[in-house]
């Protein structure tokens, strides 16, 4: 398994990710890569939260404005391998220090 990631920023009950394991405040599930995770967020929007998209990254739903993601080379939260402490090797994901928003509109 790979330690770097990306967060897609689903809800864990319906995120299609890898279980994350981490000691840190961080989603359950992550993705391998941006494309993985713009997919995942595509497909919530449209199969359960019934939106249609109307463009690659674009989304309407009556009554709702219109949502646009970010592009899929900057989309989602990354991940970088965390640190150890001591002669205890900790495998944990830690977010990078220059996370990308998920959502813009």
């Amino acid at each position: 398994m790979s330690m770097r990631g990306v967060t897609c920023g689903v809800p864990k009950e319906h995120c299609s990710g890898a279980k994350l394991q981490s000691d840190m405040q961080l989603p359950d599930k992550y993705h391998v890569d941006r494309d993985q995770a713009f997919k995942c967020m595509r497909r919530y929007l449209i199969k359960i939260l019934g939106y249609t998209a109307i463009g690659p990254r674009e989304f309407y739903k009556e009554g709702h404005p219109v949502l646009v993601l970010t592009k899929k080379i900057r989309y989602g939260g990354e991940l970088r391998r965390g640190k150890s402490s001591g002669e205890v090797k900790v495998k944990r994901l830690m977010p990078k220090l220059r996370t990308r928003g998920l959502i813009s509109g």
